[in-house]
C-alpha cells in the first residue's frame, strides 16, 4: 500500500526543527516556545526549517488544521499528539479548529505567521529578554 507507506515517511519528523508545544482550549490555542515565551493565536516561525508541534487539550477533543499546509491533527485532554509542516516560504497561514468544540467553535481561529529566519531569531531573542525582565510569579500561601 503506496499510501500508507507514504504516510508513515511524513510521521517521521526532521531532526532539526523548531518544537513547539500547543495546548488547545475552547477557544483559543496556546503555544510555548521552548525558551518559555506564551503566544496565544498566532504562532510565529522561521520560514525554511521544520516546526513540530506537540498537543494536548485542556477540555475537549480540538483539531488544528492549516489548510495552506494541508496538515491536521486532533488534541485531546490527557493525551500527546504531534504535528509537523515545513514553512517554505514568509507569509501568513490561518489555523482553524476542524473539531466541532462546543458553540463557540466557529471562532477557534488564530494564525501561522512565517518570517525570515533573522527575523525570527530577532523575535525569539526579544521575546526571552521581555520574559527574563518579569517577576516571578509569587506562591500562593497555604492555610
Amino acid at each position: 500500500a503506496k499510501g500508507w507507506a507514504l504516510w508513515n515517511d511524513y510521521r517521521t519528523v526532521p531532526a532539526e526543527r523548531l518544537e513547539v508545544h500547543l495546548e488547545s482550549g475552547m477557544y483559543s490555542w496556546d503555544y510555548t516556545y521552548p525558551n518559555g515565551v506564551k503566544a496565544q493565536n498566532e504562532l510565529r516561525v522561521p520560514a525554511g526549517k521544520p516546526v513540530l508541534l506537540r498537543m494536548t487539550s485542556r477540555d475537549t477533543i480540538h483539531s488544528h488544521f492549516i489548510p495552506d499546509f494541508r496538515v491536521k491533527e486532533d488534541s485531546m485532554p490527557g493525551r500527546v499528539t504531534y504535528l509537523w509542516f515545513y514553512p517554505e516560504k514568509p507569509g501568513e497561514h490561518i489555523v482553524t479548529c476542524a473539531e466541532y468544540c462546543g458553540v463557540m467553535h466557529s471562532y477557534m481561529v488564530g494564525k501561522v505567521v512565517v518570517v525570515p529566519p533573522a527575523d525570527f531569531t530577532a523575535w525569539y531573542e526579544q521575546e526571552a529578554a521581555r520574559l527574563a525582565k518579569q517577576p516571578a510569579a509569587k506562591p500562593e500561601a497555604s492555610s
